[in-house]
């Protein structure tokens, strides 16, 4: 057939003069498909000829030879073309069938709020037209499991599903679609294991199935897959070893295993990946060395990435043999040794991070490597490296690289490059945060190992650490993400047994500026402590004699299930307290099953935090001057997957935070607010006061008034939780505007002082929504008891923020994850002991407060 996608004329000839149209049933199943799916009901009177002279944009028409008609062959529906947008009903029609010789169907962002799914009656149907291309991809509301059905549509060569709420396994019967080329089920809700039978797709070119949930062990039938360029399948649950059958991929480019649970070590077989330019295996617990035969033989490579997987051992010198690479991230490993020179010979090396290891020795590369690489060099975090003296001198590099200049044993400069022959032949001076004693009095020649034991004994005294267990098969040691270190399980240290014990480690930890913007309230600070004496006035009322021998946390929120009602609250720039910040946040979260909500003043941006792997999450906005930045903010929100967003309407100023003014709080250099960036709004400026007061003054809509969360309602299909509500009259007006809920907020005590903590408000909003909405509570939470206690007066659930921080400040995502479980497990005790099964036996009849009138006891 030939091609036309638009065509001049109600009907056209052929080349002998005969005159061309299209079947009637054809053209009008083409006028239902689209009818079902776009918000434009004149349709089919404005294009009444779409493959002539009223073509429609995304509808393509090829001729057929016998008879000479036009026929639809291909139809994209999205808001990425200039065609009507797609109704809040959109759905799939089954006039699919009426368009026998449609190849390509493209649903772009188009299912947005009307549930829908991959019905088997309409794919794989005997009437199914015969695609090559079916790609349903960035549709929020596209639920439901991957029916068996849809390969029996076997004509197809590029099945691309992502982005979507897709749910359950992944059919096997898939694995008989063998003209397929291409597939793509990532960003998904996807679970199970990745069947066998995916070994029969022998043209298969690329394998994308990241951020899911998907999980067994990698199949060793991919390795029969000789055509494959591009397998994908980061951010799951993966386990066990990498299969050698992979190495026999001699065509793999990209090889992405990344946010999984995969043990070491590295099969040797991968060497024959000679192809292969991206190895991406971050977060995984290898608890290997790096092998030998990633220098020797995966010439090719320009991407190597192994942060936070456990490694151990020198950095070979053979990796310095890879003159194609151009980004090598090894940071937040247990390597030791000292970093080999040439690696600043790989004439294309363009990104260097080796941060937070063991490293030692002299750091010595040639300067044009340290001028073209600059601060994409990091070296952080290795408490035994050292600066040699020609790179020192450069004040601007010895600054950023936060390592001491080198010194021989006479307490000189040292000029000579040094390796791993004597290592502690040199001397070092760390700078005065990293001394036990100040710089002023410690001897300039001090042994470097004697340091060493300084810092350690220092390090034990002023941070109580932990026992960390990764919730893999196999408790490993595991690099400890803030200092690179392994938590070696011999070493006798109390265990972190509570919340509050990792603020006063964090105390320690972080720099004061930073400790005191996470931790300090508005003016008195009166609210900050009442957030939390408050919960102390509240007693219980168990009962007894009750089978408590099955406990359920699990809850439901706006419709997702999650397995306690402890959720994490929008805490701005988190990777102030670690460098992996949200991500871990983000990754800790989805660990315990339940719901993160991201700061719009984030240091990661929503696509960073969605690529960390599935997850329920909500964005935290504010309302700014320019709208068309709302909406931008929005709109990359809902692309990210995330399900709802918290509007926080307790800041139409920024509160007096004197502790941010007496330290003349500004954001880290290094650091910018991601989701602003090309907004013009990305990095805080150094004012007079707090940095953060001018930019909320110069950006925050003052106006804000409730018609403007209506407005939200017109640009996004996402709930609205309204953020900051404490009182009655609040909450009768956030349900006259259409909020999805409400949170009981007075914004960790950083607004106004002297307004009641939240769990004195609580009960008061609770009775005025009147059960219409749901209700939340954050602001003073540090024991399962407190939630016990939020819940019993009327909570939904409850939302905690700086606990969060804290423990990321120690211990990064390992700390999020033991505050999380350490909540739940203090949850489910106080139920045991209050006689309670499930969330819905938590009553006001458990807790009692000093204004409660005398009580009659509740019939039973």
């Amino acid at each position: 057939m030939q091609k036309h996608a638009v065509v001049l004329g109600a009907t056209q000839n052929n080349s002998d003069g005969v005159e061309m149209g299209m079947e009637k049933e054809e053209l009008l199943g083409l006028f239902e498909v689209l009818d079902a799916l776009l918000d434009d009901s004149n349709w089919a009177q404005q294009h009444p000829h779409p493959c002539t002279e009223t073509p429609w944009p995304g509808v393509e028409c090829e001729v057929g030879q016998d008879p000479p008609l036009f026929h639809v062959t291909k139809i994209h529906v999205g808001p990425d073309i200039l065609n009507a947008p797609c109704k809040s009903s959109a759905t799939l029609s089954h006039s699919l069938f009426k368009l026998p010789y449609l190849n390509t169907l493209s649903i772009f962002n188009c299912f947005l709020k009307s549930p829908v799914t991959l019905s088997p009656t309409l794919f794989g149907g005997a009437l199914f037209p015969p695609l090559e291309h079916l790609a349903l991809d960035s549709n929020p509301s596209l639920s439901g499991e991957i029916p068996p059905t849809l390969a029996k549509i076997v004509s197809l060569k590029v099945l691309s599903l992502s982005q979507n709420m897709l749910e359950g396994k992944i059919p096997k019967e898939i694995g008989g679609m063998i003209l397929l080329e291409q597939l793509d089920l990532s960003d998904n809700n996807l679970s199970g294991e990745v069947p066998l039978e995916i070994g029969g797709l022998e043209n298969l070119t690329i394998l994308d199935f990241s951020l899911n949930g998907l999980e067994g062990q990698v199949p060793c039938s991919l390795g029969q897959l000789q055509l494959l360029q591009k397998i994908d399948l980061g951010s799951n649950r993966f386990m066990g070893s990498i299969p050698p059958e992979i190495g026999k991929l001699k065509g793999l480019v990209l090889l992405d295993l990344s946010y999984n649970f995969i043990n070491g070590p590295l099969p040797e077989t991968l060497s024959g990946l000679e192809n292969l330019e991206h190895l991406i295996v971050d977060h995984n617990p290898l608890n290997t060395e790096i092998p030998q035969f990633l220098g020797t033989t995966l010439r090719k490579l320009q991407t190597m990435s192994f942060s936070v997987c456990g490694l151990t051992g020198p950095l070979p010198y053979s990796l310095s043999s890879l003159k194609h690479l151009s980004a090598l991230s090894l940071d937040n490993n247990s390597l030791t040794g000292s970093v080999p020179p040439n690696l600043g010979k790989i004439p294309s090396l363009d990104h260097l991070n080796l941060s937070n290891n063991q490293l030692s020795g002299e750091l010595s590369f040639p300067e044009d490597f340290i001028n073209r690489i600059g601060k994409r060099l990091d070296v952080r975090g290795n408490n035994g490296l050292c600066t040699s003296n020609h790179l020192y001198r450069k004040k601007n590099i010895s600054v950023y690289l936060e390592t001491p200049l080198c010194l021989n044993s006479s307490g000189h400069r040292n000029d000579k490059i040094f390796g791993d022959k004597n290592p502690n032949g040199l001397k070092r001076i760390r700078p005065s945060e990293h001394h036990i004693m100040e710089s002023s009095e410690a001897p300039p020649c001090l042994n470097q190992k004697v340091i060493s034991i300084f810092s350690f004994l220092k390090d034990a005294s002023s941070a109580l650490t932990h026992t960390l267990q990764l919730p893999t098969p196999h408790h490993e040691v595991w690099p400890r993400e803030n200092s690179g270190k392994s938590i070696i399980k011999t070493v006798a240290k109390m265990e972190i047994t509570n919340v509050s014990e990792y603020e006063a480690i964090a105390k320690e930890k972080l720099p004061k500026m930073i400790y005191d913007y996470y931790a300090s309230g508005a003016e008195d600070q009166w609210t900050l402590k009442e957030n939390r004496n408050a919960f102390s006035r509240i007693l219980f009322r168990p009962r007894v004699l009750v089978d408590v021998s099955k406990i359920d946390t699990s809850t439901t929120v706006l419709g997702f299930k999650i397995s306690m009602p402890i959720m994490v609250a929008p805490t701005a720039m988190q990777k102030m307290a670690h460098p992996d910040g949200e991500y871990a946040t983000a990754r800790a979260a989805s660990a315990a099953g339940t719901i993160m909500t991201l700061s719009s003043w984030a240091t990661s941006s929503v696509e960073e935090v969605a690529s960390t792997g599935p997850g329920i999450r909500f964005f935290q906005l504010y309302v700014y001057k320019d709208r068309n930045v709302v909406a931008q903010l929005v709109r990359r929100a809902e692309r990210a997957g995330f399900k709802a967003i918290a509007l926080t309407v307790d800041t139409p100023r920024l509160g007096r935070r004197e502790a941010d003014i007496k330290n003349r709080f500004t954001l880290p250099s290094h650091l910018t607010l991601k989701n602003f960036e090309g907004l013009d709004l990305g990095k805080l400026d150094e004012t007079n006061g707090s940095g953060l007061a001018s930019y909320a003054a110069g950006q925050v809509d003052r106006s804000l008034s409730w018609k403007d969360v209506k407005w939200l309602q017109t640009i996004t299909h996402l709930p609205i939780l309204v953020k900051g509500v404490i009182t009655a009259e609040d909450t009768r007006l956030a349900i006259q505007a259409g909020a999805a809920g409400i949170i009981v907020s007075n914004h960790g005590a950083r607004q106004l002082d002297y307004v009641p903590a939240t769990i004195m408000a609580l009960e008061e909003v609770v009775k005025a929504a009147q059960g219409r909405i749901p209700v939340f509570l954050d602001g003073g939470v540090r024991r399962g008891t407190d939630v016990f206690k939020a819940l019993a007066l009327g909570a939904s659930g409850i939302f905690i923020g700086r606990p969060v921080v804290f423990s990321l400040a120690v211990d990064g995502e390992a700390g999020v994850r033991k505050v999380l479980q350490m909540l739940r497990d203090e949850f489910e005790l106080t139920m045991a002991l209050s006689g309670c099964r499930s969330l819905k036996e938590i009553t006001r009849n458990h807790v009692v407060t000093k204004w409660d009138h005398p009580r009659v006891a509740p019939r039973l």
